[in-house]
């Protein structure tokens, strides 16, 4: 939400303030609100895949009146003021409240765009040129002066270090939160988790023994497509 990104905006704002220089590292998509988190970094790092940009601002509701009559449940809508339910999802917006909307969503999208071209260093109508919404790779962005650096994490973390002149060998990089213990066993969320997870099911067939009942002990093996549940039968090796 525009809340909650000019929230953390500000944050990343009171941290540089008090010194701390902050990069970010952009990877698959870092879109709208996350290119609202990522504009005020000292510097911006995205990969040329990225999906970034989306400097604009959408709003509206889902009217659910009638889907609901077809199963039989039935909505009444008590209102105490003419704008008391004009996000009810009872009704459409009449003209009304979509001129309120309208304006809503105009002063949203100044705002947001003004605090871009700041943080970017960006003169106004240049950064509305690319703005209106608009997505862009990393490698556009780039171009454009939406961000500062193509590339990924250990570049991000190289900036880091030119800025606070450490070098990068003497640097111990810290996630936070830190993960689970358990986290090396659930499903892969991305490309690389999956080129571990198939290094792992190439090792020897003890191994995956190991790996298979543990993921039916715990319920935390993908099951895949067309795949049987992660059943352990006694004396049998599980095999997929």
């Amino acid at each position: 939400s525009a809340v909650a990104s000019d929230s953390i905006r500000r944050d990343v704002l009171q941290v540089r303030a008090a010194g701390k220089p902050v990069v970010a590292s952009m990877a698959s998509v870092a879109a709208s609100g996350g290119y609202y988190i990522a504009m005020p970094c000292s510097k911006i790092v995205a990969a040329p895949g990225t999906i970034t940009g989306s400097i604009g601002v959408l709003a509206g509701k889902v009217v659910s009146r009638e889907a609901l009559e077809k199963i039989g449940i039935g909505r009444e809508v008590i209102a105490g003021s003419p704008r008391a339910a004009m996000l009810s999802g009872h009704r459409p917006f009449d003209d009304d409240e979509w001129a309120v909307l309208d304006a809503w969503l105009d002063r949203i999208y100044d705002d947001f765009t003004a605090k871009a071209a700041a943080d970017r260093s960006m003169p106004l109508e240049d950064l509305r040129a690319v703005a209106k919404g608009r997505v862009w790779t990393g490698a556009d962005a780039h171009a454009r002066g939406l961000v500062d650096r193509l590339g990924g994490l250990s570049d991000a973390i190289e900036e880091v270090c030119g800025l606070v002149g450490a070098d990068r060998d003497d640097v111990e990089v810290q996630p936070f939160p830190k993960p689970h213990p358990l986290a090396a066993f659930q499903p892969p969320e991305s490309s690389e988790s999956v080129s571990v997870s198939a290094a792992v099911g190439e090792g020897p067939l003890a191994w995956q023994w190991v790996v298979r009942r543990f993921e039916a002990v715990t319920g935390l093996g993908s099951l895949g497509v067309l795949s049987l549940p992660p059943l352990h039968l006694p004396g049998l090796v599980p095999h997929r």
